[in-house]
C-alpha cells in the first residue's frame, strides 16, 4: 500500500565446502572411542572453517545448543556438550 521497495546487493559469497573425508572419520573415531554418538551435518553457516579449509584440512564439531538455537544472543550450550565435544 506504502509503495514502498527494497533491493538487495551480496555482501560476500563463498561456495557451499565438503570436509574431508579423513577429518571426519577423525572425528567420528574420536567421539567413538569415547561412547559419544554422532550425525553428519550440513550447515548452512559462514563459519571460520570456510575460510581455514582454503589452506588446511577442515572439519567441524558442532554441540547441541538448549532449544536447539544457534548464531544467536539467546545461544546456550550445557557444560557436558562442550566437554563432549571437546573429547570428541
Amino acid at each position: 500500500r506504502a509503495r514502498c521497495t527494497a533491493s538487495f546487493r551480496p555482501l560476500a559469497h563463498m561456495p557451499p565446502l565438503a570436509f574431508p573425508e579423513a577429518m571426519l572419520e577423525v572425528i567420528e573415531t574420536g567421539a567413538g572411542r569415547a561412547g559419544l554418538p554422532t550425525l553428519r551435518l550440513i550447515s548452512g553457516a559462514f563459519h571460520d572453517a570456510l575460510h581455514v579449509a582454503r589452506c588446511a584440512p577442515t572439519a567441524m564439531i558442532f554441540c547441541p545448543c538448549r532449544d536447539g538455537i544457534s548464531h544467536n544472543e539467546a545461544e546456550d550450550v550445557e557444560p557436558r556438550f562442550v566437554a563432549a565435544g571437546a573429547t570428541a
